[in-house]
């Protein structure tokens, strides 16, 4: 309620904006209200006037962070996810300024953040330094409240480098890809499989669908090996091959004695439960899951409309179309696997990239490297059309200033070549293009020409999903694709889930201490 009266009142007062988040509620326990805060920004960023939206939320907007933490009551792993938060929301050169009661005067201090409660200020100084170093804070300790306690300086480098968003290349070896499908499979071993399905059918049957679910202290002790298994798919996505090919899931027992309707709803909710364990689900732009099933609708044709939508062929891509967001990886759950076709292709964009430095001259490299104008697809269902603000935001003049602004490169590398990313998908390069008035330049036409054939050539996986397979793969080092399909009245339509993940914050916040509840 604090939270949105802030907000609101911001958003009277023109002249003067203010944002507060509460790092603790009224019971003096930690909450997630600075992310809430956060997420209510990206949101509203062109109500409150936050130019860019969420890209200066994610890189940083604020120059200055206050907080007095409450020795009474602050532990250590809520600290560390305070700590964890602030860097984030900070500017780079952004400060970070907070006072630690005395030991002395406030007993419980050594308690909050050691277990020895007799803990001194020394001890607890040296303690929050070390998280603040965990979390990539410079920081410097001035004594100015000699009598009260100490107050903390912690600045977040000015020369800082949100690697978060640029994840290291993997580049698989000759061996693996000589037999790329067993390096990709990932079978979920039975006893995993049946703990998921035992559990998501409980939940299920007690009114918790994938919308409402709500991660718990007990919950979480009943899918320890649930959990065990996310973590190794986490970092196969991050550190080992980038994608897999996930089997084992019994779609067949999850329908037991039950109609096509409730196993699709209990397969969904089980599905969530694993991605929620894999990272932080982002439902943000589309909720929590997303139904990819054919409405009858062109993707190439119409606009404002996915191609998750429609029957169509969806070219390499990676997922995403907006500067402002960024998915690290994308999963898809197979319930219906179409009549004809709707192949599923792989790609190692990061391995792609490294070869075609090899090939094209660098002013056709040129063209994957600077920035250029997307297309705006809307949050929501991908339908097309748009009503009221919708239809208004997507006139021609107000829509070509917001493609202008929509602008960011297919490829984005660090100064060492070891962390890559790559934002793909050629349909809205050249909508975007065409709907704000620029020409489409000959020399990028030649560029995606090439990648997209350096794709095809170095593509990792290619067949058709069956039901209950579940296939992820890292967003920002691989592209996919997906081949035209057919439904035939005599057979379920084709029907597919997806997923967005955030998994890099969450590897981040493991490395420094902190065990959060990955479901949003």
């Amino acid at each position: 309620g604090l939270i949105a009266q802030a907000i609101n009142h911001a958003g009277r007062n023109k002249k003067k904006e203010r944002y507060a988040a509460l790092s603790s509620n009224s019971n003096g326990t930690a909450n997630d209200d600075s992310w809430d805060i956060i997420d209510t920004l990206q949101q509203r960023s062109v109500e409150l006037g936050i130019l860019r939206g969420g890209r200066m939320l994610r890189e940083g907007c604020f120059d200055l962070a206050l907080a007095s933490f409450s020795s009474t009551s602050m532990s250590t792993q809520e600290m560390k996810r305070i700590c964890s938060q602030v860097f984030q929301a900070l500017k780079p050169n952004g400060q970070f300024v907070f006072t630690i009661n005395n030991a002395r005067d406030q007993g419980a201090c050594g308690a909050a953040l050691h277990k020895d409660a007799s803990a001194n200020m020394s001890d607890i100084v040296d303690s929050v330094l070390k998280h603040l170093s965990l979390c990539r804070f410079d920081t410097t300790v001035k004594n100015r409240l000699s009598s009260r306690g100490i107050i903390i300086e912690a600045v977040k480098p000015k020369e800082f480098i949100d690697c978060l968003r640029m994840p290291k290349k993997i580049i698989w070896s000759e061996s693996q890809l000589e037999d790329p499908s067993q390096v990709l499979t990932l079978s979920m071993p039975r006893d995993v499989a049946m703990e998921l399905e035992e559990y998501s059918i409980k939940m299920f049957d007690n009114g918790v669908t994938e919308e409402t679910y709500c991660p718990t202290d007990d919950g979480m002790e009943r899918i320890q090996k649930v959990s065990s298994f996310a973590t190794t798919l986490r970092r196969q996505l991050l550190h080992t091959t980038g994608a897999a090919h996930v089997v084992g899931l019994g779609m067949d027992r999850l329908g037991k004695d039950v109609d096509h309707k409730t196993a699709t709803a209990r397969a969904k909710l089980a599905y969530y439960i694993l991605s929620s364990l894999v990272g932080r689900v982002d439902g943000s732009a589309r909720g929590r899951l997303f139904d990819v099933q054919d409405h009858n609708i062109s993707g190439f044709h119409s606009d404002n409309v996915l191609f998750s939508v429609s029957r169509d062929e969806a070219p390499w891509h990676t997922d995403g179309a907006s500067a402002d967001k960024a998915y690290d990886a994308v999963g898809l759950l197979c319930i219906t696997p179409a009549a004809e076709g709707g192949s599923f292709r792989l790609s190692n964009a990061a391995a792609v990239l490294d070869r075609l430095k090899g090939r094209l001259p660098k002013f056709l490299l040129y063209e994957l490297f600077r920035p250029l104008p997307r297309d705006i697809l809307e949050n929501g269902k991908g339908l097309g059309g748009g009503v009221g603000l919708m239809k208004f935001s997507r006139s021609s003049e107000l829509l070509q200033r917001r493609i202008q602004h929509n602008a960011y490169p297919i490829f984005e590398c660090d100064n060492s070549g070891d962390r890559v990313r790559c934002r793909y998908m050629r349909h809205w390069i050249e909508t975007g293009h065409q709907k704000a008035n620029i020409t489409f330049p000959p020399l990028l036409k030649v560029a995606m020409d090439t990648l997209d054939s350096a794709l095809d050539h170095g593509t990792v996986f290619k067949g058709r999903m069956k039901s209950g397979s579940m296939l992820f793969c890292n967003n920002m080092l691989f592209a996919h694709a997906r081949d035209s399909f057919v439904n035939h009245s005599n057979s379920p339509p084709r029907h597919k889930v997806r997923v967005w993940i955030q998994l890099q914050e969450i590897e981040r916040d493991l490395k420094c201490g902190i065990s959060p509840h990955f479901s949003i």
